[in-house]
């Protein structure tokens, strides 16, 4: 019990640190650019998001759950994600013309699947490192390109905050072994998996992608600053998903714990309905 402890506190501290990190960065861009600059950000960010999703090819639960259980299918199922990474990222810049998003999807990836394989080897202090280490990455990087260059290069700077565990990544495919059989015989499993992943991203992504060529940016600025309220809403229920991801993979109870995480996402739920709406037009009148 004492080692579980210590793993979700871990988890958690690493999730929630880097969650604030994020809230309060994302608040301050909210305050030094323009309402529509903001939604413009949200849109290039979601639709990278998005990208980076069915370019990972379920690789981040499959990962997750195969290392727990000690099975050789990291290193193809990784290089087989990171090929069509490339290809989708590739066409990304085509398409947009923006070197922040393409570089993001193969950062993003390149960092899910290292802690994905972390998480499944129950390596959560190191986990929660990279968390707070990247998070901090991306404040630094995207504060000096937007003085330098202005808000349009904010998504390169999230972006380059991912390309630093490259390293981490070429450690993670050599020090496995390739075969190709596993993934033939885990077929199934990962295109459940990826099924699994792309029906959870799409509703939390697709809104933004839409709202904002139908609606205008400015709508969009002001529903992107309520997506982050959003999200440190969820830091507890996110940090015990991925605790309790690799434990029921290995077949331990998580029961009690899944109990207790449903009465407290039912509270903060609650607080955010009636206390968001008057604290984010007094805290930003812009966004009212």
């Amino acid at each position: 019990m004492l080692e579980k402890l210590k793993n979700l506190t871990a988890l958690g501290i690493g999730n929630i640190v880097t969650t604030v990190i994020s809230g309060l960065f994302w608040i301050y861009i909210a305050s030094i650019v323009e309402v529509k600059e903001y939604g413009e950000i949200g849109y290039t960010l979601s639709i990278a998001i998005v990208v980076s999703g069915i370019s990972l090819v379920g690789a981040r639960t499959s990962l997750t759950v195969f290392a727990s259980r000690g099975e050789s299918i990291i290193r193809p199922l990784s290089l087989f994600a990171i090929s069509v990474g490339l290809l989708i990222s590739t066409i990304v810049y085509m398409i947009l013309l923006d070197y922040g998003a393409s570089i993001y999807v193969i950062g993003f990836m390149i960092f899910t699947l290292t802690n994905a394989e972390l998480l499944g080897k129950k390596l959560y202090i190191i986990y929660s490192k990279h968390l707070i280490v990247q998070r901090t990455l991306m404040i630094i990087l995207s504060l000096v390109l937007f003085y330098l260059f202005g808000y349009q290069f904010i998504i390169l700077g999230i972006a380059l905050s991912f390309l630093p565990f490259s390293i981490k990544f070429y450690n993670l495919i050599k020090n496995n072994k390739v075969k190709l059989s596993s993934l033939k015989k885990n077929k199934e499993a990962i295109l459940s998996n990826y099924a699994l992943e792309i029906t959870g991203l799409l509703p939390l992504t697709m809104d933004r992608i839409i709202i904002g060529p139908l609606f205008g940016f400015i709508i969009l600025g002001n529903y992107f600053l309520g997506v982050q309220v959003l999200m440190v809403l969820t830091i507890i229920p996110t940090a015990v998903y991925q605790y309790i991801l690799p434990q029921d993979a290995s077949k331990v109870s998580t029961a009690k714990i899944k109990k207790i995480i449903i009465i407290i996402s039912i509270l903060f739920a609650v607080l955010g309905f009636f206390l968001s709406p008057i604290l984010i037009p007094a805290a930003l009148p812009k966004y009212s």
